[in-house]
């Protein structure tokens, strides 16, 4: 029997408390599929079932509530180890360096590094924006312990692909669906969703390293030019470039739906989020690091922090949030 891990115990208390595997996989940040297997797996190991699968959810055997048992009191023992070490460390001086692509600074970086200063009021956060590839190949050659990307669903084996030649591991966090920033005046507003096709006669603005790597590119209006040869897709790499240009009507945004997140204009209502009914894509949002890289106690309260943000709109329907597709 392997050695059993400290977040296979998480696994199995957060199926025994939500009792659903699907609810328990969205609150630990992984795919159905993958939960079921891990759960399946450590059953195979000790050789019987933890969990019963009936009608009404996901109830403990005898067996398995013997080990949920266990789990709990481990698991207490770990979180007040956790707390000593960060008691410890929570006056020392230090810096983190990160590296993140600019779509998620205005929102999870941000509200991180204000979680952060409460738990670690002197460690202070450097945030490097890079694009994704970039990010990629260069995050051996920082002082940065861990890059944050977001990858089309579509582009996830070239990715994963880039990341094992890196010698880097990929963690996914959540993904995020896909939407359209129009401005409350544009003729779109008034529509309860819109299409690919409403979409062909106008100016889209996005992220630079968005087109290229996620879903506009290879969909219907990824490459499309006005009939007077003007340009009809904007490429920026700042957010606040993109909020005014929607703001001011010279185009429609389309961007991971989390990008109305802390969006002065979505709030003030001059700029409506609207679904694309027939774009059926999601942005992985995840987190990169060194295999094998061991992290530190500020390195793991970071990444702590920005889990608990995350969930914290992981529920809001206005974003989109959607379990993050399987890996071919």
């Amino acid at each position: 029997m392997k050695e059993m891990r400290i977040e296979q115990l998480r696994y199995i208390l957060t199926v025994y408390e939500e009792k659903s595997i699907s609810r328990a996989a969205k609150k630990l940040f992984m795919s159905q599929p993958s939960l079921s297997n891990a759960i399946s797996s450590l059953e195979k190991e000790l050789g019987a079932s933890l969990f019963e699968r009936g009608r009404d959810g996901v109830t403990a055997t005898e067996f398995g509530m013997q080990i949920i048992q266990k789990a709990r009191k481990v698991l207490g023992e770990v979180d007040d180890i956790m707390a000593i070490s960060y008691n410890e460390v929570a006056n020392q001086v230090a810096t983190l360096q990160v590296l993140c692509v600019p779509l998620f600074c205005n929102w999870l970086i941000i509200e991180t590094m204000f979680e952060m200063k409460k738990r670690f009021p002197k460690i202070d956060l450097v945030v490097v924006e890079q694009k994704n590839i970039d990010m990629i190949n260069g995050l051996a050659d920082t002082s940065a312990f861990v890059g944050i990307l977001g990858i089309g669903a579509k582009y996830r084996e070239t990715y994963e692909q880039h990341m094992k030649d890196a010698d880097l591991h990929f963690t996914p966090l959540f993904a995020n669906g896909i939407c359209a920033f129009v401005n409350k005046n544009h003729a779109l507003a008034d529509k309860e969703y819109i299409t690919l096709k409403d979409l062909e006669k106008e100016t889209i603005i996005t992220y630079d390293d968005f087109h290229y790597n996620t879903v506009l590119n290879g969909n219907s209006f990824a490459n499309i030019s006005h009939p007077d040869g003007s340009q009809s897709i904007y490429l920026l790499n700042d957010s606040e470039n993109i909020k005014n240009l929607v703001a001011s009507n010279h185009g429609i945004a389309v961007l991971p739906n989390s990008f109305a997140i802390n969006n002065v204009f979505v709030q003030m209502g001059l700029v409506k989020v609207r679904q694309i009914a027939d774009l059926n894509e999601s942005l992985i949002v995840g987190v990169i690091s060194r295999k094998g890289r061991e992290y530190s106690i500020p390195e793991c309260g970071f990444l702590d922090c920005m889990k608990k943000i995350a969930r914290k709109y992981k529920h809001t329907n206005l974003y989109q949030f959607v379990p993050v597709p399987e890996a071919r």
